[in-house]
C-alpha cells in the first residue's frame, strides 16, 4: 500500500529519534525541522526515455546548485526504449516498499519494490537499484535516500535489495560469477524484467558506503546490464579497467569520519562489526587534500578508464559544494561532487542530517537523490 508523503516524513523522524536505528544507520564500510523536503515535479516524458531538463534551485548564492549542473554537460539520449519480456503482460499495481523474496542458489534473498502509480504495463520504465550500507539494511536505507517515494513521483521502478551476513553487508568483489551478491543482482534483474515492463537500456545502480562499493563494482562486472552508476560516500574501483566506459556521478564529504576522504576507514562507531584492536583506535581526521589520494584519486582513475581528459574542470556551485567534471567521450561522463565539510552522509537526507553526531554533517544544498536521477536520465546502454 502506498504511503502519503506526510506519513513517510513522520516515520522518518520517528526512526531518526530511535537510538538503535540511529546506530544501524551509520552504514560504514571498509575502504532542519523534519518537514518533507521539496521535490521537483515529475516529468511526463520520463517513462518514454526522454530526460528531464535540469532544475534550477537556490543554494543561498547566485550560483546554481550541483543538482542544476547535472544534466548539462552532454546531449541527452532519446533512443527508443528497449522493452523487457514483462511488457504487455498486465497493468502494474503501484506499490511502495513492498517486500518480495527470491531464491538465489538455494538461499532466500529479499528486496523492497516500489513502482509508480497509473502504469499500464505497456510503456517500459527505467529501473534504479539502490544498495544500503554496512549494517544499515534496505528498510533503514529507504529513509536515508527516500528513493522509493521519489521513484513513484518521477515514474520509475526502485528496488532496495537486502544484503546478507551479520552485520548485514555486501560482498564487493567485481566477479559476476563467484560473488554471491552479484549473482543476486543478476537474478534480481532477470526476475524484474520478466514480471514488470522495464526499459532494459535504462537500468541504473546507486548505493551508500558499502553499497557504493557494490555499485562501483557493477561498473566492472555487469557493464552489459547497467547504463550508469552513482556511488554516494564510497566510489571505488576494484578492477583494472572497464569493458566499456561507465558514466558515474559520485559524492564524497571532506570530513567523512568513516570512509576518510583521502583514504582509510574508521569503523569505531559502526555497531556489530568485529574489529581488530588497531582498527578500533579512533582516527583523527587529517586536513582534506582535494588533489590527493583516496576518493579524489579514485575519480581521476575512473575518468582515465572512461577515456576522459586528464584534468577536470571545477566549479563552486554552493558554499560547501565543488563540482568536478571531466571532458569525456559521449556517454562516458564522470562527475564528482566534493562536499566541503561533509560527513558520511547522503546529501539532502533529513535522516542523516538528524544523526550528525555519528556520521558528521549533511549538506542540504544538494539533493543527491534528485541529482543522480537527472544524471541517470541522460544515459542508456549502447546499442551494441
Amino acid at each position: 500500500m502506498s504511503t502519503a508523503p506526510s506519513a513517510r516524513s513522520g516515520s522518518l523522524r520517528r526512526a531518526a529519534a530511535t537510538l538503535v536505528v540511529v546506530g544501524v544507520a551509520v552504514a560504514g564500510c571498509t575502504g532542519n525541522d523534519g518537514a518533507q523536503r521539496p521535490r521537483s515535479e515529475p516529468e511526463a516524458s520520463t517513462a518514454a526515455g526522454t530526460a528531464p531538463e535540469p532544475a534550477l534551485a537556490s543554494a543561498g548564492t547566485d550560483e546554481p546548485t550541483a543538482a542544476s549542473m547535472v544534466g548539462t554537460s552532454s546531449a541527452r539520449t532519446d533512443r527508443p526504449a528497449v522493452a523487457s519480456s514483462g511488457c504487455g503482460t498486465s497493468p502494474v499495481r503501484a506499490v511502495l516498499d513492498q517486500r518480495e523474496v527470491i531464491d538465489v542458489d538455494g538461499v532466500e534473498r529479499w528486496f523492497l519494490l516500489s513502482t509508480p502509480p497509473e502504469h499500464d504495463g505497456q510503456a517500459p520504465l527505467p529501473l534504479v537499484l539502490d544498495f544500503h550500507g554496512l549494517s544499515e539494511g534496505a528498510e533503514v536505507h529507504g529513509l536515508t535516500s527516500e528513493m522509493p517515494a521519489y521513484a513513484q513521483e518521477h515514474g520509475f521502478v526502485a528496488v532496495l535489495p537486502q544484503g546478507s551476513g551479520e552485520p548485514v553487508r555486501w560482498a564487493v568483489e567485481p566477479d559476476a560469477e563467484n560473488n554471491p551478491d552479484l549473482r543476486f543482482v543478476t537474478r534480481l534483474l532477470d526476475r524484474l524484467e520478466q514480471r514488470l515492463c522495464i526499459d532494459t537500456s535504462r537500468v541504473y545502480a546507486t548505493g551508500f558506503s558499502n553499497g557504493a562499493f557494490l555499485s562501483s563494482s557493477i561498473a566492472c562486472a555487469l557493464p552489459d546490464r547497467f547504463a550508469a552508476v552513482a556511488p554516494i560516500a564510497g566510489a571505488n574501483i576494484l578492477c583494472d579497467g572497464f569493458e566499456r566506459p561507465m558514466p558515474v556521478f559520485a559524492v564524497h564529504g571532506t570530513v567523512d569520519p568513516i570512509l576518510v576522504f583521502n583514504g582509510g576507514a574508521n569503523l569505531e562507531s559502526v555497531p556489530g562489526v568485529d574489529l581488530t584492536a588497531s582498527s578500533r583506535k579512533p582516527q583523527e581526521l587529517p586536513p582534506a587534500d582535494l588533489e590527493g589520494a583516496g576518493y579524489p584519486e579514485n575519480m581521476m582513475r575512473w575518468a582515465r578508464f572512461n577515456g576522459c581528459a586528464r584534468v577536470p574542470t571545477e566549479k563552486s556551485v554552493a558554499d560547501d559544494l565543488l563540482m568536478r567534471r571531466w571532458d569525456c567521450p559521449d556517454g562516458a561522463d564522470v562527475e564528482f561532487v566534493i562536499v566541503l565539510g561533509g560527513g558520511h552522509s547522503w546529501p539532502g537526507s533529513e535522516f542523516t542530517e538528524s544523526i550528525e553526531s555519528i556520521v558528521g554533517p549533511t549538506t542540504m544544498n544538494l539533493d543527491a537523490t534528485d541529482a543522480m536521477w537527472r544524471f541517470f536520465s541522460r544515459f542508456q546502454l549502447p546499442d551494441d
